[in-house]
Parts: structure tokens; C-alpha cells; sequence
């Protein structure tokens, strides 16, 4: 009996009598002698589709694997639904909750307070200067802004009453935040500094020189931190020393998640990053802006990150695996806030505030 033969190329048996060509791969077949078996190192080529089949269903499971973060886990939340609540026809340049959620503060040249439930077309505290930025103390008795001639004030939220007016800074004062244990004010200015103050006496603590304007400082959960943002990086400071710990690539604002691990920044290009706040890696870049973003907001549980743009649309992301959970398009949203419960999501701009119900 013959011995079968193979193709020098393929592996592939080649009938008896032999052809001229392989049946499977097309090689020319010389006239050579019968082969003995022999197990080939090839693959035969009739087996290459069966593992193909295999290699697209391993892909499979490897894209569906990137898709869950670094633990593996599930998007949090597999669906988002945003409906207007609420209008407020004033053009705002910053918008903060209350503490308990009961109110809403708008900076918009002057200072205005919001009642949400009921509603009312609110009260006026300042008018006198150009008022860009506004903060809650956090147990809701105060309030500290931000404005074009200099100064942080400091505010009675119940009377109105102007209780302190902190100096120092040499050109408009663009934000202020609150400490979590209200002891301490921030403030951020075009003057290239950050300066923080004792919130009770409005003594000047520490000043920090930034490396540039100031657009927009905000604390780490803990009060360990400050994180401030310019126009081009972010910077995270050591609250008590002032020692700058790293800086990041931020293009539009920078905020904390609420456990203080990492920190979302936006980008022109329309990118959202999330980086590790301790080592200042980046842990994951979120896509779908068409425009530079504008503003950048953590949920309170820290599940959901809420984005707006230029585009005109209002993005909701789970926050642990990056997925994009809502669009929201038709309304530009220059600058963003959660209510403390994250029921309530602001978004404001020069054309209004919308207060948004999350479900």
C-alpha cells in the first residue's frame, strides 16, 4: 500500500495518484517521491476557518472585558433618564446647592438665592459688584462670592447681611469654594494665586502662586487637598503647606470625585479624562464631545459623571466604566451642579438654568 503524501506548503493530503497542484492551497506539486507520514508543523489550511471562528469569539470576550473597568465590573448604571424640572430664565456664571438641597444660588453679576420646594422666583443678596462665582458653607448658614473688584465676600444666607470682605488679590477674584469642615475659604484670581483664609476671622492664611490665571479652585473631600485649574493644567496642592503635588492636563475645570481617589478634567478636543488623584495617572479618556468642554460634575455616590459642551449637548457617563448613559442635546451647559441627593442635575449658561430630575 502507498504511504500517503503531504503538501510541502500546506500540510494538505494530497491525493493518489498525485495532482499537479495542491487541491487545498494551489502549490505547484513536483514529482517527488511519496513521502512517509509524518505529522506536519503546519496547520492545514481546511482548518484555518474553524480558527477563525475561534480567534473573532476570543476578541469577542476581550473587547467585552475592556469594557468593564479594572476590577470588572458592570457599568453601574445601564440607563439614565434626564427630564426638565424646572427653568430659571437668568443667565448664571455659577450655580451651588445648599447643603440640604433646599436652595439653589446663582452668580450672575449679582447674587440670587432660589428656593426649590416650593419655588420661588427668588431673592437678591448683591447687586453692587460684578459677582462670577458663589459657595455654600457647609452647613448652609453662609455664603462666599467672588468678584470683579478684588474681593471674596462673605454672606448671611438667611438676612442677606454682608458679615466679612476678605482683600488681597489684585485682579478678579473668578472662584471660591468652602472647605468641608468650613474652617477654611479658597479663592482663585486672574492675579495667578490662590489664597486661603480662616473662614470665621477672614485672616489670610497662606498664598500660593499658580502659573497662571486662576479659573476655578476646588477641595478634595477630605480638606487634605486643593486642586485649582488655569487654562491649560490642573494643579493639586497640599491644603496645609501650599506644596504643589503634580499637575495634570486639564483644558476646562477639574473636580473631585467624592472619595478623593481621582479627579475628571475636560479637554478641547472634546475628551473627558479621569485621573488617579493620588499618582496622577490617567485612568481612562471618555469620548463623544464634538466641542471643547465646558464643565465637568460628579455625582455625589460618585456613580455618574456629567459633562457639557459647546456641542450643545449635555453628556451622562458612568464613571467607573466610562460608558455613556444619556445625551442631552439642544442646550448648551456652561457650567453643572448636582443637588446633595443627585436627584437634581443644574446646567446654566448665558441663556438660563435648567434643573434636570434624574432617574
Amino acid at each position: 500500500m502507498t504511504s500517503p503524501t503531504f503538501c510541502p506548503n500546506c500540510g494538505a493530503p494530497v491525493p493518489q495518484p498525485p495532482s499537479r497542484f495542491c487541491m487545498a492551497c494551489g502549490t505547484e506539486l513536483q514529482a517527488a517521491a511519496p513521502q512517509p507520514a509524518a505529522r506536519s508543523s503546519r496547520l492545514p489550511r481546511w482548518l484555518w476557518p474553524v480558527l477563525g471562528s475561534v480567534v473573532l469569539a476570543l476578541v469577542a470576550v476581550v473587547v467585552v472585558l475592556l469594557m468593564r473597568d479594572g476590577q470588572g465590573k458592570e457599568p453601574a448604571t445601564t440607563k439614565i433618564t434626564l427630564s426638565q424640572e424646572r427653568t430659571i430664565p437668568q443667565a448664571a456664571l455659577a450655580v451651588a446647592y445648599s447643603s440640604d438641597g433646599a436652595s439653589l444660588a446663582v452668580a450672575s453679576g449679582g447674587l440670587r438665592i432660589y428656593k426649590l420646594d416650593p419655588p420661588d422666583d427668588g431673592r437678591e443678596l448683591a447687586n453692587r459688584w460684578f459677582t462670577g462665582s458663589v459657595a455654600w458653607s457647609p452647613n448652609g448658614r453662609q455664603l462666599v462670592t467672588g468678584s470683579s473688584d478684588h474681593k471674596v465676600r462673605v454672606w448671611d444666607s438667611a438676612s442677606g447681611a454682608l458679615l466679612r470682605t476678605l482683600t488681597g488679590h489684585t485682579l478678579p477674584v473668578d472662584s471660591v469654594a468652602w472647605s468641608p469642615d468650613g474652617r477654611q475659604l479658597a479663592s482663585g484670581s486672574s492675579d495667578w494665586t490662590v489664597r486661603v483664609w480662616d473662614a470665621a476671622s477672614g485672616v489670610l492664611l497662606r498664598t500660593q502662586d499658580d502659573f497662571g490665571p486662576v479659573r476655578f479652585v476646588t477641595w478634595s473631600p477630605d480638606g487634605k487637598r486643593l486642586a485649582s485649574w488655569g487654562e491649560t493644567f490642573a494643579r493639586v496642592w497640599d491644603a496645609a503647606s501650599g506644596a504643589l503635588l503634580r499637575t495634570l492636563e486639564a483644558s476646562t475645570g477639574v473636580a473631585w470625585s467624592p472619595n478623593g481617589r481621582q479627579l475628571a478634567s475636560g479637554s478641547h478636543d472634546g475628551r473627558l479624562h479621569v485621573w488617579d488623584a493620588d499618582s496622577g495617572a490617567l485612568l481612562r479618556t471618555l469620548t463623544g464631545h464634538a466641542l471643547p468642554i465646558s464643565s465637568v460634575a460628579w455625582s455625589p455616590d460618585g456613580r455618574l459623571l456629567a459633562s457639557g459642551s459647546g456641542d450643545g449637548r449635555l453628556h451622562v457617563w458612568d464613571a467607573d466604566s466610562g460608558a455613556l448613559l444619556s445625551i442631552l442635546s439642544g442646550h448648551t451647559a456652561s457650567l453643572l451642579a448636582w443637588s446633595p441627593d443627585g436627584r437634581q442635575l443644574a446646567s446654566g449658561s448665558g441663556g438660563g438654568i435648567v434643573l434636570w430630575s434624574v432617574h
